[in-house]
């Protein structure tokens, strides 16, 4: 004890006391951390949601938007139909007038040569002299064709401006969706402040020491977006099935397989639209290397000899256009791609016959045939012409329906029925079933297979060959899905299917009807 004999003695309990004071201050210190924090994780959540908030609202405004945009450009691409048929038939009314005039002048002109001719044999000179002076300057025409020609030549300059329109639109579209992008990648908005996850933030005690240090407080600036997040519409669809697979595409031209892409392979349900799809987006940059709709008509089969991989052929949209594609699925196991095979046929199960009703609008255009058979009543058929997805198509057997370009269905036949399969009518020139016109003067391009033969009662184009559309067109009596990708379906009988089912009874093998089948009347209905 001698050597601490002149230090100062502090007992253990003074010692804890001072201690405990020290432990107080610093567990306020960590209090008033925790405070901070909560508040700064409550105003992050908070930011969180204002900002998906905001965002769908930014989405359902951009939905809305472009929904008007594309209304107002289907009006505008209505009123400029209109207006190239108001064009035409002024144009072609002034020429039909043009013709008449021309032909009476032509038969005058022929009558007075034949005069002259008569006159050039005539024996007595007093007489020749006399009719001389009546035939001696030939009659000048009454009007010149120049003007007229000229505005029959072409819709060349109207065509060039709509083309014109389309590049300045979508110009303008990718120059906007750029600037966006740019803006969002440039200047991200800060949302909060917290402490650097990077950066470790310490709290020590010594062990021969009473004090405690905090380590260096690190900033960052959280933020919660990059870019600009288009939706895919995968939002609105419900997940059947999502497996990890490798996609090939078939190479006709090589004839070989090729790999497409890596990643998750889905299998969606759309509950309003009541559609489902196979769609598939490589996994590092998600971009779509599948996309196509499942119909009952794909057949999955084993990629030659693997057990853990499917192939099959569809409409593939994944680059945009449709296009028709031989894709095959690899997956990690065999019981993974008897899944994938199980939830697509179960799909196609639950696929009822296409609702073709459900493609109804109440824009698009409605026709009727009135119907004899031998001269006798047999009653109306009324049709729905799907205007808004093959409007070229619908508008020229609207126009048909109508006779408003001087030709149409009125008092053509059905020269074509196969029981069980279709009734083709349409020939409106020759009367050996071979002949057609469509409005369009020439035959015209096949539209779009969007719709598919899948049950009765679809109006579809008839034609020998691809593109080459005229007025024939035909109505199915089944399902008849060998038709797709060949025929172009345009419409659907909305009422008097039971005047179709009587007419196909009267079909014969070789497609000859038994009886005379007359579209003795038609129209237009809005």
């Amino acid at each position: 004890m001698d050597e601490h004999k002149n230090h100062d003695i502090v007992s253990a309990a003074a010692q804890r006391t001072e201690k405990q004071h020290q432990l107080k201050e610093t567990q306020k210190i960590f209090q008033q951390r925790i405070q901070q924090r909560e508040k700064d994780v409550q105003l992050l959540r908070e930011t969180v949601k204002s900002h998906k908030r905001s965002a769908q609202t930014a989405v359902e405004d951009s939905e809305r938007i472009f929904t008007e945009l594309i209304r107002s450009i289907e009006r505008s691409r209505s009123e400029l139909i209109r207006l190239i048929r108001d064009r035409e038939k002024a144009a072609v009314s002034r020429a039909e007038g043009r013709l008449e005039r021309l032909e009476q002048e032509i038969n005058d002109l022929r009558r007075r040569d034949a005069e002259l001719g008569q006159l050039s044999h005539t024996q007595d000179h007093i007489q020749f002299l006399q009719s001389f002076q009546s035939f001696s300057a030939p009659p000048e025409s009454t009007d010149s064709n120049v003007s007229l020609i000229n505005t029959l030549i072409s819709f060349d300059d109207l065509r060039e401006s709509v083309y014109q329109l389309r590049d300045k639109l979508e110009d303008f579209c990718k120059e906007e969706l750029k600037k966006i992008s740019d803006r969002a990648q440039q200047n991200p908005p800060p949302l909060c402040q917290t402490a650097n996850p990077n950066e470790k933030q310490e709290l020590s005690c010594g062990i021969h020491s009473s004090e405690f240090t905090f380590g260096k407080k690190g900033e960052c600036r959280i933020y919660l977006f990059t870019h600009v997040e288009i939706r895919s519409g995968e939002e609105d669809e419900e997940i059947l099935f999502k497996e990890w697979a490798k996609l090939y595409c078939s190479d006709r031209t090589l004839k070989q397989w090729k790999e497409r892409g890596v990643g998750d392979i889905m299998i969606l349900f759309h509950p309003v639209k009541k559609r489902y799809r196979v769609l598939m987006r490589t996994e590092q940059v998600q971009k779509v290397c599948a996309d196509h709709t499942i119909s009952p008509r794909i057949k999955l089969m084993p990629m030659n000899t693997l057990a853990n991989a499917l192939m099959w052929t569809a409409t593939d949209y994944s680059e945009g256009d449709g296009k028709i594609e031989q894709l095959a699925a690899k997956f990690k196991t065999p019981e993974l791609a008897e899944s994938f095979r199980r939830v697509f046929t179960d799909c196609q199960s639950r696929m009822s016959q296409a609702n073709t009703e459900a493609l109804s609008q109440e824009s698009n255009p409605v026709v009727f045939f009135n119907i004899t058979i031998d001269g006798e009543d047999a009653g109306r058929v009324v049709m729905e012409l799907f205007a808004h997805i093959v409007p070229k198509t619908a508008e020229n057997f609207r126009a048909l329906c109508t006779g408003e370009m001087g030709f149409g269905y009125r008092r053509s036949v059905f020269h074509r029925i196969i029981p069980d399969f279709v009734c083709q009518g349409g020939y409106i020139t020759n009367q050996d079933g071979t002949g057609g016109k469509s409005i369009y003067g020439a035959k015209f391009e096949d539209e779009s297979f969007e719709v598919r033969h899948t049950r009765p009662g679809l109006l579809s184009m008839a034609n020998r060959g691809r593109d080459a559309n005229n007025s024939q067109f035909f109505i199915t009596l089944k399902k008849a899905e060998h038709l797709d990708f060949k025929h172009v379906v345009f419409g659907f009988v909305k009422d008097g299917m039971d005047v179709v089912r009587r007419i196909g009874e009267l079909g014969t093998k070789d497609g000859k009807p038994m009886k005379t089948i007359t579209i003795s009347e038609c129209g237009q209905i809005n």
